[in-house]
């Protein structure tokens, strides 16, 4: 039995049994698997503490056919054969039969660590939409129909509320004739952005001095936006998004690095004309902000809320930790077919599948390397979400 030989060989190579190894060397020669890197310089190091002539022969026969692990074998490797006059270039040669790994990772996506990602979604998700006349086309043209949609549903009202209703039950009552402020607004957006599959999640704007007085805070929507690939503020009640100098639309932490430099962010209207001191009103609310599940701290934190404490979410060091990128991809190995595969692991919460180049992937499927050669390669990886592929990232791998 080759198991049985293996451990006697072991047990006597542990106990220095020169003689009783060198005994098994016609039988250890006989186990091809292991006869090149274990048993022939083990025979090659035995023969030397006895004084048999053969000793250098069998750790050549060993180099010749490829050894390359020496270091198994200190430091009686080493005892036995460092003071052969060629033991540098037999050192070098033992080095250069090292094999090439047969495949190798040279770039590849990962995920930022971030926050768990929180977000505001309804519990009847297909009756929502069902509700909903708008038909989806790409991402962002699908968000701004819903913000449209949602901020010509009813008339404001700042002096009712509905404490914890779900989207579905706010539009019932506005169907039966009853009007909602900007929490409402925020609630029936973000749950409807999600049930079309648009990451959304509630975020609470305060200014200054929230922590005293009335009318301090403003709630709005903010929703990753596969096609701009980033997150973007929609604000539901006012149907307004802001947008940079080139008419990009911009997320909760962009717009507030551009109120602590003193510059209001240019708006873009889907429901009415805003003067510019009621723009001027509604900027001062980006001073603090806070998103489902998350907050981060801005110059301070005051759980206040007009006279009274507040609960607050989860808190973070930095603004980016509370901002995944959706389109990032984690990757992990597995065997398909004895071969080596990537499993793929999207961020993205409404993930369809994957692409790689133009082969789309069901989620859950592994990704084998493909057959290109020797040499280096790569691919082009994108999620796919019911909107298409989202940003692409790159795999890059070199075989032997």
């Amino acid at each position: 039995m080759v198991a049985e030989l293996r451990r006697n060989a072991i047990d006597l190579a542990r106990a220095y049994d020169w003689a009783g190894i060198f005994a098994l060397r016609d039988q250890l020669r006989a186990d091809h698997e292991q006869w090149v890197n274990v048993w022939a310089p083990l025979i090659a190091v035995a023969a030397r503490n006895l004084g048999e002539a053969s000793a250098r022969s069998y750790l050549d026969e060993a180099v010749a056919a490829g050894f390359f692990q020496p270091s198994i074998h200190e430091p009686q490797l080493s005892m036995a054969f460092a003071s052969e006059p060629d033991w540098t270039q037999l050192q070098a040669a033992m080095a250069a039969n090292t094999p090439a790994a047969p495949l190798e990772l040279l770039e590849w996506p990962t995920i930022r660590p971030t926050a768990p990602l929180e977000l505001f979604r309804a519990s009847d998700e297909t009756q929502l939409r069902a509700r909903v006349p708008v038909e989806p086309s790409d991402a962002w043209e699908t968000a701004k129909a819903l913000l449209s949609w949602v901020t010509h549903a009813w008339e404001h009202t700042s002096n009712d509320h509905l404490v914890g209703a779900s989207a579905l039950e706010i539009l019932d009552e506005v169907a039966r004739g009853r009007r909602f402020a900007c929490k409402e607004y925020t609630v029936v957006l973000t749950q409807t952005l999600n049930a079309f599959g648009i990451p959304a999640r509630r975020v609470a704007l305060l200014n200054a001095t929230h922590h005293a007085g009335v009318g301090t805070g403003h709630e709005v929507s903010e929703a990753w936006i596969d096609n701009l690939n980033k997150w973007v503020v929609l604000d539901g009640q006012n149907g307004l998004y802001w947008v940079s100098a080139d008419g990009t639309p911009l997320g909760v932490v962009e717009l507030q690095e551009l109120y602590c430099l003193g510059t209001r962010a240019e708006t873009a209207g889907l429901r009415k004309s805003f003067d510019d001191s009621e723009l001027d009103l509604w900027w001062t609310y980006f001073a603090f902000a806070f998103a489902t599940g998350v907050m981060w701290p801005s110059q301070r934190v005051v759980p206040f809320f007009e006279g009274h404490a507040v609960r607050l979410p989860t808190m973070v060091a930095s603004p980016e930790h509370a901002y995944p990128d959706l389109s990032e991809i984690a990757l992990s190995f597995t065997v398909e077919a004895e071969k080596p595969a990537l499993q793929v692991h999207p961020a993205h919460p409404f993930a369809t599948g994957y692409r790689v180049d133009d082969v789309d992937y069901a989620l859950g499927d592994p990704w084998i390397f493909p057959d290109r050669g020797t040499g280096t390669h790569s691919v082009q990886l994108n999620t796919l979400t019911p909107y298409g592929p989202t940003h692409p990232t790159t795999i890059m791998w070199k075989t032997a």
